[in-house]
């Protein structure tokens, strides 16, 4: 990575507003920051390879894991 702490942000893929609404603020909240980068769990939807396993490896190897469980 570039030196920025990383972090998992887990959140729901519907209803569709809600997952649009947090890309958007993890996009916006990553072009400000310089200390974090925030990773959302879509980026790790790999063909092929178990949705869980890359969620779990970032949980692991993150700083810390933020979570919208509403």
């Amino acid at each position: 990575m570039d030196g920025r702490k990383t972090a998992f942000y887990a959140y729901p893929g519907a209803p569709t507003e809600i997952a649009q609404t947090i890309r958007a603020a993890i996009a916006g909240f990553n072009a400000a920051s310089t200390t974090h980068n925030l990773q959302g769990w879509e980026r790790n939807d790999i063909s092929g390879i178990p949705l869980t396993e890359p969620i779990f490896l970032k949980i692991s190897a993150g700083d810390f894991l933020a979570a919208d469980v509403t």
